[in-house]
This record gives structure tokens, C-alpha cells and sequence, in this order.
């Protein structure tokens, strides 16, 4: 029931015409069963009536806008064809105007990147503004600095030698071998 009822193309516009004009009576029936079960539920016929004559409307609104989005697709030619030739020009100039003061930007942005040796990582920390890219430039070449400047992590790799609050070996004698253990006691040989 529900498909028969919409409309999407011109070929089904005739059918929703001629079903909202055979509907009108139908809904003065039920204008008038609303009114005398005004506290009442809608009963399921009655539910099915409502919701048929919604996507009655529906269709019908559907074909209109199908129809008028011809026309309003001639109206935006008809408009841009009316324009003249200098305003053609004018909205060129201003689209190219925009492009260049973006291009003047990112030149300005990257001959400042140049000048400070700002790594690629942080162009974005310049921001927008072309005249506080310098000031910000400053900064980022400062934090830079003092970041080289920072020993890096420890290596994985032990140092020769290295013992805690010590910096050069000292000349014990190592007696991690068996040859430099001292012997004393009975079985000493002296």
C-alpha cells in the first residue's frame, strides 16, 4: 500500500495528482472520527489512513522539488550569464588575490624557517600570523639550541672502568683469579 503511494519520478506524478484529489473525501471522514473520539486512541485503520495521506504529501512534495530543480538550475545559469564581464573579473581578481597573499605567507613562513634553521618538525609551532612569525621564530630556535645542548640519553653499552663515584680505575690488585689470592694458614708455602 505504502509503495504504490510515492512518488520519486515524473512518471508517477499523474498517479499522486489523482490520488490526492480521490483522498479528500477520505479525509474529511477522518477529520470527523477525530473529532468525536477526541480522548480516544486512533485505531490501526485509523493509523493507516494517517500515514497514507503522509506519504501522499510526501510524494507530492518529492515531485515538486523535482520539478523545480530544473528551473532553479536555469535561474543559477541565467544569473551567472547576466554577470558581467567585469564582475567576472572582479571575482577572479579577488580569488587570485587570496592565493597570492597565502603564497606570500608561506614564503614569508619559510624564509624565516631558513634564517632561525628551524627543523621541519616544528614549522607548524610558527602559527599563522606573518608578523609573529620572527618573534616565534626566536623562541623555537632558542628551545632548539638548548635542546642539542642537552647530553643524550646513556648509552646500552657499559664504559670500561666504570664505577659508581669514581671516574678512573683504581690499581688494586684484582682478585676475581685464583693466582692472586692470598694463601695464608698451614697450607701457605713460605
Amino acid at each position: 500500500m505504502s509503495d504504490n503511494t510515492t512518488a520519486t519520478n515524473t512518471n508517477n506524478q499523474d498517479e499522486v495528482a489523482n490520488q490526492d484529489n480521490t483522498t479528500t473525501s477520505d479525509d474529511k471522514a477522518t477529520n470527523t472520527n477525530d473529532n468525536t473520539g477526541a480522548g480516544a486512541e486512533m485505531s490501526r485503520e485509523d493509523l493507516e489512513k494517517a500515514l497514507a495521506k503522509a506519504r501522499k504529501e510526501a510524494a507530492r512534495y518529492r515531485t515538486e522539488r523535482n520539478d523545480l530543480r530544473g528551473d532553479a538550475e536555469k535561474y543559477r545559469e541565467a544569473k551567472e550569464a547576466e554577470k558581467s564581464e567585469l564582475e567576472k573579473a572582479q571575482e577572479a581578481n579577488a580569488r587570485l588575490q587570496r592565493d597570492y597573499e597565502a603564497m606570500q605567507a608561506q614564503n614569508k613562513r619559510l624564509q624565516v624557517v631558513s634564517r632561525f634553521g628551524i627543523t621541519e618538525d616544528n614549522i607548524d609551532l610558527l602559527g599563522n600570523d606573518p608578523e609573529k612569525f620572527e618573534a616565534n621564530a626566536e623562541r623555537i630556535a632558542a628551545l632548539q639550541k638548548a635542546e642539542a645542548r642537552r647530553p643524550g640519553p646513556p648509552s646500552d653499552y657499559p664504559r670500561e672502568y666504570l664505577k659508581p663515584g669514581s671516574s678512573e680505575p683504581e690499581n688494586t690488585p684484582d682478585y676475581n683469579y685464583l693466582a692472586a689470592w692470598p694463601v695464608t694458614g698451614p697450607f701457605a708455602n713460605n
